[in-house]
């Protein structure tokens, strides 16, 4: 049906996402994710999401560490 298509594109835009090293867009997705998976009372999805939220939260601190121990040394 209509929400597990959505399920499945959400799911599939984290993971290209996350491959192309854009962990700022798995996180929006998997928030989306997450949203509609409560809405639809999906656990299966739900868990998914978070999953992909803490990938891309930890991708995201990871590289702004980096960033800023580049500057730091300027």
């Amino acid at each position: 049906d209509n929400d597990n298509q959505k399920i499945n594109l959400l799911i599939q835009s984290c993971v290209y996402s996350m491959f192309a090293d854009q962990y700022s867009e798995v996180k929006i997705c998997s928030q989306r994710l997450s949203i509609l998976a409560v809405q639809i009372k999906n656990k299966s999805a739900k868990n998914i999401a978070a999953i992909y939220l803490i990938v891309g939260e930890v991708n995201l601190q990871d590289s702004s560490d980096v960033a800023h121990k580049k500057l730091s040394t300027l």
